[in-house]
């Protein structure tokens, strides 16, 4: 997994704002973050950061790279940061092509449209 993608998730267990991430999203962040704080014990310097980062609202970058790193190790020694970790990094992912996935959940009303260049005009009926 890359980087950016670690980079991302971090930011987003510490608190940056999360309100464009779909709610099943913002639930495994969630999850994410319980299953750290089992994972981190009090006073340790994983646990340091986790709450470091989150007192930043994720918004320091060296807080977060810091954490970035102790999720990526949590994720390397345990099955559920793992299995959490996977599940959540599509939500952050950027192909080389310089395009993104995006994830949509919810009930069947309404439609999902995304455009990425449009040149003239559109138009739907519906």
């Amino acid at each position: 997994m890359g980087e950016e993608v670690m980079l991302a998730m971090a930011a987003a267990v510490a608190g940056k704002t999360t309100e464009l991430l779909t709610q099943g999203a913002k639930d495994s962040v969630a999850a994410l973050r319980k299953a750290l704080r089992k994972r981190f014990g009090d006073g340790t310097p994983e646990r340091e950061a986790l709450d470091e980062a989150r007192d930043a609202d994720g918004e320091d970058e060296v807080l977060v790279g810091t954490l970035a790193g102790h999720i990526r190790d949590a994720a390397e020694r345990h099955d559920d940061v793992r299995t959490l970790v996977t599940e959540l990094a599509p939500h952050f992912t950027v192909t080389e092509h310089n395009t993104f996935t995006n994830n949509v959940s919810g009930g069947r009303q309404g439609k999902v449209w995304q455009i990425s260049r449009l040149e003239g005009g559109f138009h739907i009926n519906g």
